[in-house]
């Protein structure tokens, strides 16, 4: 809340009980809720391209997570997934680079996790380190939407 900085009663061609309050800020106040705005740094890019995820437990036991990225950017990428991956969890990314069973490795941490159709999760990620501009471009190649 800003600070009063004044009170005073209305002026005699209004209803004298009517208080006016003004503000110390200069500019009008709105008690309207503001809209959201976008905090992405990147454009994201609508996308098909399976991957696998591999990360440690607690236990130190491994896990691999087989997933489907559904938009990326930059700095992070959206999968769906049958698995929920609780946010914090730090893991790599597998993605084939073609039939010759290679494939690249990604570092990324879990942001967020939200519920999908069909019992599946949209597992939010980002990238460490944020991804190279000719990765992005290769990735959105490989994975475009047919």
């Amino acid at each position: 809340m800003l600070p009063v900085t004044q009170l005073s009663r209305a002026d005699s061609t209004s209803n004298p009980e009517t208080l006016i309050i003004m503000s110390a800020s200069p500019c009008p106040v709105s008690l309207e809720t503001p809209p959201s705005l976008e905090r992405r740094l990147w454009m994201r890019t609508r996308t098909c391209l399976e991957v696998f995820c591999q990360y440690k437990t607690g236990a130190n036991e491994e896990v691999f997570v087989a997933g489907q990225v559904v938009n990326i950017s930059r700095g992070g990428l959206r999968i769906l997934s049958c698995q929920r991956t609780e946010p914090g969890t730090a893991f790599r990314i597998g993605i084939a680079d073609g039939n010759d069973g290679l494939f690249t490795l990604l570092m990324a941490r879990v942001v967020y996790i939200a519920s999908a159709p069909g019992g599946q999760w949209f597992v939010g990620c980002t990238f460490t380190p944020k991804l190279r501009e000719e990765i992005l471009v290769w990735m959105q190649s490989i994975g475009k939407e047919e």
